[in-house]
């Protein structure tokens, strides 16, 4: 009897432990919160364009643009467009370019790209946009006043944008470029510009000669050797008009 008595209270006390500790033991692990944004940019002006260059700056957002260099975690949201990113991460900004052989208009909704914050979540006024280049009709910085390009949306952790055909648009000028003279002899990816690097209108005049609307010879607009102008070659100028460019191989004028 005497040991019943000893034993007796431990029944109940047991119980009322197991009560405290199995919801600790089943409590999940905290998941880790995912520290990303998709930050959408536009075309807030109803200006008509053809090429576009412009960067963001966000080194007042803590964090970085997802990526590096070309590599960019970004997507145009224009269909029918060709886009160039370079995400210099030491400068903290990314340099986009877009192109397109039919005119596009704003509002629009032009980009997305994945943001990795540090701490707290981004807003609009941590971005900084400046417009270098908006131009039409194959020329550069030909729009006075340059339109504005603002960030519009912060999604956390959010979507990319996908190409779409809905973006406003204006009938494609067929017109000859009146105010830039085609080098014949023009070096490799230089089509209208001099300059030290492309630009986004030798993208562009290299767009038109790939779907037959400007002529073009095969050792300035061939910039990838496959002897044939296309629109890869028109893009891989766009991302030398951005700085992430790589070695053009036109084939010799003869």
């Amino acid at each position: 009897m005497e040991n019943r008595l000893k034993t007796f209270p431990a029944i109940f006390i047991f119980p009322s432990l197991l009560g405290v500790l199995l919801p600790i033991a089943a409590a999940p692990a905290m998941a880790q919160q995912d520290q990303s944004c998709v930050i959408t940019l536009s075309l807030i002006d109803e200006v008509a364009l053809s090429n576009l260059e412009f960067q963001l700056d966000y080194s007042d957002a803590g964090g970085q643009i997802e990526g590096s260099g070309r590599t960019a975690v970004c997507r145009h949201a224009l269909g029918g467009a060709l886009a160039a990113f370079n995400d210099e991460d030491a400068n903290q900004r990314i340099r986009v370019g877009i192109l397109r052989l039919k005119q596009f208009s704003g509002p629009a909704v032009l980009v997305g790209c994945r943001f990795s914050y540090d701490t707290s979540v981004p807003v609009a006024a941590d971005f900084h946009v400046s417009v270098q280049v908006a131009a039409r009709n194959g020329e550069d910085a030909n729009v006075n006043p340059l339109p504005k390009v603002q960030v519009t949306d912060i999604e956390c952790p959010g979507q990319l944008p996908s190409p779409t055909t809905t973006t406003t648009t204006v009938t494609t000028s067929t017109a000859p470029v009146t105010s830039t003279t085609l080098v014949v002899d023009g070096r490799c990816g230089f089509p209208v510009t001099d300059g030290e690097q492309p630009m986004a209108s030798d993208a562009l005049y290299t767009l038109r000669a790939a779907v037959g609307l400007a002529p073009c010879a095969k050792c300035v607009c061939d910039v990838d050797g496959s002897a044939k102008v296309a629109a890869s070659d028109a893009l891989a100028i766009l991302r030398a008009a951005v700085g992430v460019g790589t070695p053009f191989a036109c084939p010799d004028c003869s």
